[in-house]
């Protein structure tokens, strides 16, 4: 984009509100009055994210004319200076990142990914086999340079700008994720690096795809025991990198086939203790681990340290499938039934999705109003953790969720555990 102009501003807020061109020029020269008067008169003006004007003075002082030498009085001016708000910073930051960020991957390109790699066997999947089976027909990876840290970060400095705090008001890092950088120290401690924390404990907490809303159970817990003020949960999950291309034939295309459903992403939250009735209201959480089994990644600890057959998913989406609907809806009837509630009470319903014909069977079961699904799965493919916090942010961008929304979170993570809770935005 080139240089956008007072007429540009005028013509994109009467386009964005509908009122007619006049009344919005009006407003914005009005606008721009007041401001230039603001300066005139040596004050500051601060919009918050956008940046701080000030006006700042060089007094009188004594130069030489580098035409003649001779010493000459430069008098005294004033100047304005801008400094962008940090949310202006990100936006910036993120307009950069984005002309070299890695483009979409369509289902198609995996394929193609899994053709080219298992050329020596001779294997070439089905087409459209990976939509098919998972619904996805897009999915984003991270750069090759990128860690689960990096993704972090960039998630975390979002959360401070939305929640007006700076990293020097956190008491508390969490990073709650299934993926991590390495395998010690914790991640939580480079995400801390990366924002200039000074001080701040920092743990990491892994629960599968239910790490993040795990975090923020956890968080919440220390606010209300008095241990921490101002927790920031964040997470980077970055299954790409567990991803088996290379493949022998169709049952083994199978065995690997959770890691072709599979994106890259960051999310983060600020938690902080308030009165106003805010926050996190209930929350449960359930287990199967006679499941454990299922889907796994087991190379990096004791079980496979330095196995590279095992450093990649392995699992079976049936069986998984199959041991969440074993479970059954009970965690979250067990919800309405003690909170009194229904899905009538709730503005918008997030929930953890693993394909898209799993969410279609869960709407199914549980009879949830589509109208209040975030449905991510299509385009972003199942993102681990970030699942939610991103269906959350996005909800907050489309109206569907605005201060004084109740949201109903529904978490599912193999192991396997399933995970219901209540906020109050």
């Amino acid at each position: 984009m080139g240089t956008v102009t007072k007429k540009d501003i005028v013509k994109e807020v009467a386009r964005l509100t509908g009122y007619d061109t006049q009344s919005i020029k009006d407003v914005v020269q009005t606008m721009f009055d007041c401001m230039c008067e603001g300066l005139a008169c040596d004050g500051n003006i601060e919009i918050r994210n956008f940046g701080i004007f000030k006006v700042k003075s060089t007094p009188e002082r004594q130069a030489r004319n580098p035409k003649t030498s001779e010493i000459i009085t430069v008098p005294a001016k004033k100047h304005i200076h801008f400094k962008p708000g940090q949310e202006m910073k990100i936006l910036i930051n993120r307009e950069e990142q984005g002309k070299s960020a890695e483009p979409p991957q369509t289902s198609e390109a995996v394929e193609r990914r899994i053709t080219e790699a298992s050329r020596a066997h001779g294997f070439v999947p089905s087409p459209g086999v990976v939509t098919e089976r998972s619904g996805i027909r897009e999915r984003r990876y991270k750069r090759p340079h990128e860690n689960a840290s990096d993704m972090a970060a960039h998630a975390a400095e979002r959360a401070l700008a939305q929640a007006g705090r700076a990293i020097g008001d956190i008491d508390l890092i969490i990073f709650a994720s299934s993926s991590q950088d390495l395998v010690e120290p914790a991640t939580a401690h480079l995400v801390s690096h990366k924002l200039g924390a000074d001080g701040a404990m920092v743990f990491d907490l892994k629960n599968a795809c239910n790490s993040f809303m795990t975090g923020m159970q956890v968080a919440d817990g220390l606010i209300r025991t008095g241990q921490y003020e101002r927790v920031l949960v964040c997470t980077g999950e970055a299954p790409s990198e567990a991803v088996r291309w290379e493949v022998r034939d169709r049952e083994h295309m199978k065995t690997s086939f959770a890691g072709y459903t599979f994106g890259d992403a960051g999310a983060a939250m600020v938690l902080e203790g308030r009165s106003d009735g805010t926050g996190i209201q209930y929350v449960d959480f359930r287990t199967a681990s006679r499941h454990w089994e299922v889907c796994t990644l087991r190379g990096g600890g004791t079980m496979h340290p330095r196995d590279l057959e095992h450093s990649y998913f392995a699992g079976d989406g049936n069986s998984l499938r199959d041991a969440f609907i074993e479970l059954g809806p009970q965690i979250l009837l067990d919800c309405f039934e003690r909170t009194k509630t229904s899905f009538d009470d709730y503005d918008v319903v997030i929930f953890h999705q693993v394909t898209g014909p799993f969410l279609d069977t869960f709407m199914a079961i549980t009879g949830v109003p589509e109208s209040k699904v975030v449905r991510t799965i299509d385009k972003l493919g199942n993102i681990a953790s970030a699942t939610m916090p991103l269906q959350l942010e996005r909800a907050i961008n489309d109206g569907r969720a605005k201060p004084g929304s109740n949201v109903l979170w529904i978490g599912l993570g193999a192991g396997i555990s399933v995970g219901v809770m209540t906020t109050r935005l």
